[in-house]
């Protein structure tokens, strides 16, 4: 028996020796641990929970000191109610091409009942595709209404309805990053919609709002001031288009940004400022079908389709290159 022991021992040893000297050296030994703390996983199999409500509902501890991630597998989750989010809780899924978030909710008033997702304090969602199409008035992907310190950032949003609505931020100031946004409306299609001193900043984004009988917004704020860098913002639409449109806004500043605003029968701006504070915009391009801009004033940027309404240009030029004079034509 001893001398088997030995035998075993010595091709044990030198089949590591021989591994060691080969193209597998770097040869590593991972050990199975426990489930890590404070981390919840849902997946179509083989996770903790399926259901992503039920899995934010088993977090019951989460605090400033105390954070959870709840992180969501790749596949396609139908959601028939909104998810309520918590505080201290991120809200993870695999990517933004591969954990979506596919709502069918609407509704007839215009409030979190009808969104996919509702933001909370202090959380953040992240690394996901979230979706809604339904019947009903009113249709939102992202819904946010008085929180603070909330964060979105790579994720995707689509909405199909008859108002669309990609993110409805009401009396707050989150953060939105690295976001792909497209909506489609029937009556109305809004990209983002600030509204009753919601301050957001938007960096980063993409947004495509268009309408198939409608009006068009890629941002609509009315007594709001968001900051908006970097950012590609379209709206096409059948009756009218707003790539930003601000109504009685206080101070909105956009810089680093290309905006369009395109469609079929009636005025289409890039930008629209009315009974607003002053809308500052700087190093960006506005393209307009009927005007780039009604109001508002911009410098250093590129004007194609000229000036209305009090639009103030510094510094700027048209799609040729030449300079445009100081009501922007």
């Amino acid at each position: 028996m001893l001398t088997r022991i030995l035998k075993t021992l010595t091709l044990s040893l030198m089949l590591l020796t021989t591994l060691s000297s080969s193209s597998f050296a770097d040869f590593y030994v991972i050990p199975i641990v426990k489930k890590m703390k404070n981390v919840v996983t849902v997946a179509k199999s083989g996770g903790q929970f399926s259901d992503i409500q039920t899995a934010l509902n088993s977090i019951t501890d989460a605090n400033s000191t105390n954070p959870y991630l709840l992180y969501i597998g790749p596949g396609i989750y139908e959601i028939t109610t909104p998810i309520q989010m918590k505080s201290y809780v991120t809200i993870s899924g695999s990517g933004k091409d591969v954990t979506i978030l596919k709502g069918a909710i609407g509704g007839n008033s215009m409030d979190a009942t009808v969104a996919t997702i509702v933001g909370a304090n202090s959380s953040t969602l992240t690394n996901l595709y979230v979706t809604n199409s339904a019947a009903g008035t009113y249709v939102v992907a992202l819904y946010n209404e008085g929180t603070y310190k909330f964060n979105v950032e790579n994720i995707k949003v689509y909405t199909n309805g008859r108002f669309a609505y990609g993110i409805y931020n009401k009396q707050t100031s989150p953060i939105i990053s690295n976001v792909a946004i497209s909506t489609i409306g029937g009556d109305g299609s809004y990209g983002i919609y600030n509204i009753s001193s919601a301050s957001p900043t938007i960096d980063n984004v993409s947004i495509s709002a268009s309408g198939k009988n409608c009006a068009s917004y890629g941002i609509r704020n009315s007594n709001s001031s968001p900051t908006i860098n970097n950012a590609r913002i379209e709206a096409f639409g059948y009756t009218l288009a707003r790539g930003i449109y601000n109504y009685n806004a206080d101070n909105t500043t956009i810089t680093n940004s290309t905006i369009i605003g395109k469609g079929g029968s009636d005025n289409h701006y890039a930008v629209v400022s009315e009974y607003s504070y002053p809308l500052t915009i700087r190093h960006s391009i506005l393209e307009g079908e009927t005007h780039a801009m009604k109001g508002g004033k911009v410098s250093l940027s590129t004007i194609i389709g000229g000036g209305e309404n009090s639009a103030s240009c510094t510094l700027c030029v048209d799609g040729s290159g030449s300079a445009v004079g100081a009501d922007c034509n």
